[in-house]
C-alpha cells in the first residue's frame, strides 16, 4: 500500500468517525424529545452541565432481585465571567417516554459533586430508561418556563438513554 492510499484510509476512518460522533448527538436529541426534558436554560438561565457517563445508550447489567449500583458522571457547565457556579446538582433517571416529572421518576441530590452512584431498583430492570443532570442555584432555569421539571431554579441538560434491560 503506497502513501496515498494510506492517506486516503485514514481520510476516511477519520470521516466516519466524525458521523458516528454526529448521529450519536442526533439520537441524543430525539430521546431528549421524547422524554420531556427541556435542553438547558429558558431564557437568561446559565447553562446545564454536560453529561459525561454512562454513555447515550449504554447498557447496565441489572439483577432480577436487587437494585443495580451505576456510577453516573458529568461536567461542570462553562459559566460566562461574573456568572454564578451551580450551587447543587440533580440526577434524575426515568423510564424513556417519560419525564423527570413523572410519578417513579428517580430523582437524586448530588451536592456540588459531578458524579453519583445510584442504585437503580429493580422495577427499573427489563426497560429502556433516560437519565439527565440538573446545574441547581440562583441564575440557573427560569421558573414558570421549565415548571415541568422537579425544580424551576435548574437547567438540565439533554437526557440520555440508558439500557437496563439486561438481567444476568
Amino acid at each position: 500500500m503506497n502513501l496515498t492510499q494510506k492517506s486516503v484510509r485514514a481520510a476516511l476512518a477519520g470521516l466516519v468517525a466524525m458521523l458516528l460522533i454526529c448521529g450519536a448527538a442526533a439520537q441524543q436529541d430525539r430521546d431528549r424529545a421524547g422524554a420531556g426534558v427541556p435542553v438547558g436554560p429558558a431564557g437568561d438561565g446559565a447553562p446545564p452541565p454536560r453529561l459525561g457517563t454512562p454513555l447515550n445508550g449504554e447498557a447496565i447489567r441489572t439483577q432480577a432481585a436487587a437494585s443495580t449500583a451505576v456510577m453516573f458522571s458529568w461536567v461542570a457547565p462553562a459559566a460566562a465571567p461574573g456568572a454564578p457556579a451551580p450551587q447543587r446538582y440533580r440526577l434524575c433517571v426515568f423510564e424513556q417516554g417519560a419525564s423527570c416529572a413523572a410519578p417513579g421518576a428517580l430523582i437524586y441530590e448530588a451536592g456540588q459533586a459531578t458524579r453519583h452512584q445510584a442504585d437503580i431498583p429493580p422495577r427499573f430492570h427489563n426497560k429502556m430508561l433516560a437519565w439527565t443532570v440538573a446545574a441547581c442555584g440562583p441564575g440557573y432555569g427560569s421558573g414558570a418556563a421549565q415548571s415541568n421539571t422537579p425544580n424551576a431554579d435548574c437547567s438540565w441538560a439533554q437526557a440520555r438513554s440508558l439500557d437496563a434491560r439486561s438481567v444476568r
